[in-house]
């Protein structure tokens, strides 16, 4: 991740949890929500949300560890006031971030329904 002043590294640790099916952690246990932007560093004014500009694909693929079994096509839709009430408070750090997509109304929620009206798979494992 670039964050227009210098590169963030993040770093992950495997663990011995949650690797099987009967182990899986559920997001909708900790009423866990997904958004994403992008956004220019250099002129976070500029917007990504024109549909003659860009196209957003966004799919959830399951594997079995050694192919893809499944894959939702997932739907999504600018953040409303609804779905920041329903976002955990923002650390102090990134809370001036959270205000400017409000602010700028460039952050999109997925939805809880694919594009075939499936409830989008929240239980994750391995």
């Amino acid at each position: 991740m670039h964050d227009g002043a210098r590169t963030l590294i993040f770093d992950s640790i495997e663990k011995e949890q949650f690797l099987t099916a009967e182990d899986a952690v559920d997001l909708n246990d900790f009423s866990f929500k997904l958004a994403f932007s992008a956004h220019n560093y250099l002129d976070p004014m500029t917007k990504y949300d024109d549909p003659s500009l860009v196209e957003w694909y966004l799919e959830s693929i399951e594997s079995d560890g050694i192919q893809d079994i499944g894959k939702q096509i997932l739907k999504y839709h600018k953040c409303n006031v609804e779905d920041f009430k329903q976002f955990y408070p923002p650390a102090r750090a990134i809370k001036h971030k959270i205000e400017m997509f409000k602010e700028n109304k460039n952050l999109f929620c997925i939805d809880d329904e694919d594009i075939d009206g499936n409830p989008v798979i929240t239980e994750f494992f391995g």
